[in-house]
């Protein structure tokens, strides 16, 4: 069967246009209304035309929940109505269609715009690889969506101090609202000194990137410094760059929680959706900016200046 949507193509770096299209939905389908998508910080280099040999134009989105709209013959267990997540894209688009096997039921009580099953997906691996033990010292550099979620995801399981960095001072009075013990601008102290004083000298046993940056990356090394240490990288970084492994020699277990690397992918989204559901994610204080479709080039220049509070924007494609 055939059904039109309206999808945000990216036509050249920084300008969206709206199309509308016929897709074609097979007997062992569902159709998917889509009611929230995340913009997520890696699609940055498309929307700037950055990535080596893109081509316009490029439908995206990847972090979309919605409710099921049509039911294919051949499909089994689901009906008109369910809730979904984990979707493959576009998610920038009024409608997916999709196989079975590729969502996720989205739990009783949660917000639809709450439910972003890829990057909660993420967030419960990223902390399932820090693997924080009684006692540690845990330092997270990146005060963005996905690093707050990773450590909201490591608070109460006993560390004796959670050391957050940005250099935004909203997002490290949010991080010590969510349970960072101590909060550092590097802007304004030598981070790497100052982590090393509040350990006396031992460093960490786990720290966390969160930025997808560089230097951000070699802070993180430099602060490894108790016996097998472990450093996550949370940041997608999709750049060359040079780096310093010599921190990293000395027995760092380094751990990419990319959902690529996930040798359980359905396990994560179960833990993912759940830890929202509960509140250990805290998504009504993650979500701070929604958008028509049609306002999809203000979503991702928000997403770029991270001005007004800014912490994560999801687009409505369905809104009015």
């Amino acid at each position: 069967m055939k059904r039109k949507r309206v999808a945000a193509m990216l036509v050249e770096p920084r300008r969206f246009e709206l199309r509308e299209e016929e897709v074609e939905v097979r007997p062992d389908q569902v159709w998917v209304r889509v009611e929230a998508c995340g913009v997520c910080h890696s699609e940055m280099v498309f929307y700037l035309g950055k990535w080596q040999g893109m081509r316009f134009p490029l439908a995206m989105g990847h972090e979309h929940a919605g409710v099921i709209e049509e039911v294919g013959s051949d499909v089994r267990g689901w009906k008109v109505g369910d809730r979904v997540t984990c979707l493959p894209g576009p998610g920038f688009a009024t409608h997916v269609a999709t196989d079975p096997s590729q969502i996720a039921r989205v739990p009783d009580g949660l917000e639809i715009d709450h439910a972003l099953g890829e990057p909660l997906q993420c967030a419960a691996r990223c902390a399932r690889s820090a693997a924080v033990e009684f006692g540690d010292s845990v330092f997270l550099i990146g005060c963005g969506f996905m690093g707050l979620l990773t450590m909201c995801g490591l608070v109460g399981n006993g560390a004796a101090e959670i050391i957050a960095v940005d250099t935004n001072p909203h997002r490290l009075q949010l991080a010590k609202e969510l349970g960072a013990t101590v909060t550092l601008n590097p802007k304004e102290v030598d981070v790497v000194e100052e982590t090393l004083r509040i350990t006396e000298g031992r460093g960490v046993e786990v720290a966390i990137e969160a930025t997808g940056k560089p230097e951000p990356l070699e802070i993180a090394s430099r602060v490894l410094r108790t016996p097998r240490p472990k450093l996550v990288l949370v940041g997608w970084h999709n750049v060359p760059a040079t780096y310093n492994l010599s921190h990293w020699a000395n027995g760092a277990v380094v751990h990419n929680p990319h959902p690529a690397y996930s040798l359980n992918p359905e396990e994560d989204i179960r833990r993912g959706l759940w830890a929202a559901q509960k509140g250990i994610f805290p998504m009504e204080r993650m979500v701070t900016h929604r958008f028509a479709l049609k306002d999809i080039g203000r979503a991702f220049e928000m997403a770029l200046s991270q001005e007004d509070g800014y912490i994560k924007g999801v687009v409505k494609p369905n809104w009015l």
